[in-house]
């Protein structure tokens, strides 16, 4: 992801901290066919991207009813499998943008952490027992990023104040960065 090489192209000068951004907060159902023809605007964050093919939907799958169940997945694995927290979100993001699978449904985000060698079994457990937590703190950070002007996915915030929303290229980002340096 661009989020990565820019990670490795800057080392230690940067943190990056992931948060939830919901474009489906409310859960509803979508026609496939529609959501198909909405799969076609993917093009331009592909073009931006190396690390992930993005594929218009092709799946008989449905699309995911909400985001914020695939939010509270990560969550979950980010705080119980911190090591397998990078490769579920890859994952995830693989599954939607790649395989055309709904990321909102439980059985898929416990297949996508067995295959990257989380415990399955474990996200299950927690998806019980602490979803409804973790859901909570999923819509707060959504409410903290509307708050603070994010409309769209992605989004990177530079140093809590300055949005650079929309697929932006590495290079991009590093003279963003640099600008904010060079002032402080």
């Amino acid at each position: 992801m661009r989020l990565d090489e820019l990670a490795d192209r800057m080392g230690d000068t940067i943190t990056i901290e992931w948060k939830a951004f919901l474009l489906r907060p409310e859960r509803a159902e979508r026609s496939l066919e529609k959501f198909v023809t909405y799969t076609e605007s993917w093009a331009r964050p592909a073009s931006f991207e190396s690390s992930i093919e993005f594929n218009v939907w092709a799946s008989q799958d449905p699309p995911p009813a909400s985001s914020v169940e695939p939010h509270v997945a990560a969550k979950l694995i980010q705080a119980q499998q911190p090591d397998h927290w990078h490769a579920f979100h890859l994952g995830l993001m693989k599954a939607y943008f790649t395989d055309n699978r709904d990321i909102s449904n439980p059985e898929v985000q416990i297949a996508i952490a067995n295959t990257i060698g989380a415990d399955g079994d474990a996200l299950a457990s927690a998806l019980v027992e602490q979803g409804a937590e973790m859901a909570t703190q999923v819509r707060a950070e959504h409410t903290e990023a509307m708050e603070m002007g994010v409309g769209a996915a992605p989004t990177v915030i530079l140093n809590q104040v300055l949005p650079i929303p929309g697929a932006q290229d590495v290079e991009a980002y590093e003279t963003w960065i640099n600008r904010i340096l060079g002032r402080s």
